[in-house]
């Protein structure tokens, strides 16, 4: 004989009026012993009785599933659950110093998450889209930054995009006029560093050689020491909330008379997903533009700062200790989720007659009395 004998086990059948049918499974799930026969296998699920209760436990339990992961993100502790069976005992003993009902848990629950969990999805909404326009401006500054090493003060002097023809040399200074030979333009952004490598390609052949194309990773901390505002906090944040790391490219290329290749550049931008910038014309109107840049930066920390506070403040709701239970409000919910979706599962597989259910499961032969004690059982 097998050392792995199955205990003996009884079949029994359930008759249960549907007014008590809902706390007669409960009774019964507590024994963590029974296994209900499905009277209707071949029956979807969707046409079954509690079909819509399932599926917004999932729901409940999806939501939970997100508090959860934030929390994570924001170190906040969530007290698990060690043993399931006497969390089911405390929870029945907790239910009636609060003369609650057990049954009501599930519409509680569902209710209060509802509108705590549209908050949380606002401020996470709002979180990324103040974290996004931070990083725009961040890689803004980085742009003109860059520009200006590589570039340097010739740019900003009259006629910088004008290449004075040498053939006029002869002719007397106050008559010499500056006579346009080619015209210099310049296309600035920043591209994904992994994609640097083939963007310099494409840029090397759309302009046929005759593109002058440079490129520089962005080093925040150079960047930091060579801000004259002198404000690093704010460039630091913005470069730990980077989701990328982006490169800085500055193209200089000839401007033709129907500009083809300016054509070409931009297009070739748009394929890699490539921020574009604008260069000021004048060196005042660069200072004016740091500055600016480091105002909507500083916003944009604050803005992140009460945001951030925000989201806290309702995960730290949902990982309140709860006294009786010894366990987080989170994880409280989610296990009376979890057991509301078991026990509908299978109040589901009765069958219905008018206004009783009837169906068979099978328990083990030595848990016949605690069955007893639980109405409506043969």
């Amino acid at each position: 004989m097998s050392f792995f004998r199955s205990e003996t086990m009884a079949y029994y059948q359930i008759i249960v009026p549907k007014e008590s049918a809902w706390n007669v499974f409960n009774e019964m799930g507590k024994l963590s012993m029974v296994q209900v026969v499905d009277m209707s296998p071949d029956e979807p699920h969707v046409n079954r009785p509690f079909y819509q209760y399932i599926r917004r436990a999932d729901e409940v339990i999806s939501k939970l599933n997100v508090l959860e992961v934030e929390m994570l993100k924001y170190k906040i502790k969530n007290l698990k659950c060690s043993d399931y069976q006497q969390f089911l005992e405390k929870m029945s003993q907790y239910t009636k110093d609060i003369s609650q009902s057990e049954d009501k848990w599930f519409d509680l629950i569902e209710s209060t998450l509802d509108e705590k969990y549209s908050q949380l999805i606002e401020q996470i909404q709002n979180l990324e889209q103040i974290s996004v326009r931070k990083n725009t401006l961040f890689e803004h500054k980085a742009v003109l930054i860059k520009s200006k090493e590589v570039l340097g003060p010739t740019y900003y002097t009259k006629g910088r995009n004008v290449a004075i023809n040498p053939q006029i040399g002869g002719i007397p200074e106050q008559q010499k006029v500056a006579q346009p030979l080619y015209n210099l333009n310049y296309l600035v952004g920043v591209v994904d560093r992994l994609e640097a490598n083939r963007f310099k390609r494409m840029v090397f052949r759309a302009s046929k050689g005759n593109a002058w194309i440079v490129m520089s990773d962005i080093e925040y901390s150079r960047i930091d020491a060579s801000l004259e505002s002198g404000n690093l906090d704010s460039d630091k944040s913005a470069a730990k909330n980077l989701e990328k790391q982006r490169t800085v490219f500055l193209i200089v290329y000839t401007g033709g008379g129907q500009d083809f290749l300016r054509a070409k550049l931009n297009k070739i931008c748009d394929s890699f997903n490539c921020a574009k910038f604008v260069l000021p014309d004048d060196p005042q109107l660069l200072v004016q533009k740091t500055l600016e840049l480091d105002r909507s930066l500083d916003e944009c920390d604050n803005l992140l700062r009460l945001t951030a506070g925000k989201i806290k403040e309702l995960l730290l709701e949902y990982a309140q200790i709860q006294p009786q239970l010894k366990i987080s409000l989170l994880e409280m919910s989610k296990l009376i989720m979890v057991k509301e979706k078991a026990l509908y599962t299978n109040l589901n597989y009765l069958y219905q007659k008018e206004r009783i259910y009837i169906g068979f499961f099978w328990a083990p032969k030595h848990i016949e009395a605690e069955l007893h004690h639980t109405d409506y059982t043969n």
